[in-house]
């Protein structure tokens, strides 16, 4: 693969995850729910409605409405984040900065 290739797919992958960050941050600023489509480790995709409450180490700390918990997303396995019109009332502090 030539330089010019590696360097475009890499611009790439920043600009999707700055696209990812910038979602949740905009959703926990405005309590919405987020819609992800999220990557696990057997790269089987499921999607998810969170509530975001957290950015840090390049994870989501959000509380997944489907199981009912908090859980840990990393940011590099969101296929896609939607910001939904539903609004949540925080069940914790917002701590993202944005």
């Amino acid at each position: 693969m030539d330089r010019k290739l590696k360097e475009q797919l890499r611009q790439d992958w920043e600009n999707h995850l700055k696209s990812i960050t910038d979602n949740i941050v905009l959703a926990a600023r405005e309590e919405k729910i987020i819609n992800i489509s999220y990557k696990d480790k057997k790269g089987s995709v499921s999607n998810r409605n969170v509530e975001p409450y957290e950015v840090k180490n390049e994870t989501l700390y959000g509380y997944c409405l489907s199981k009912n918990s908090i859980r840990q997303f990393k940011i590099e396995n969101i296929v896609q984040a939607k910001i939904t019109e539903d609004k949540f009332i925080p069940r914790y502090p917002i701590v993202i900065k944005g």
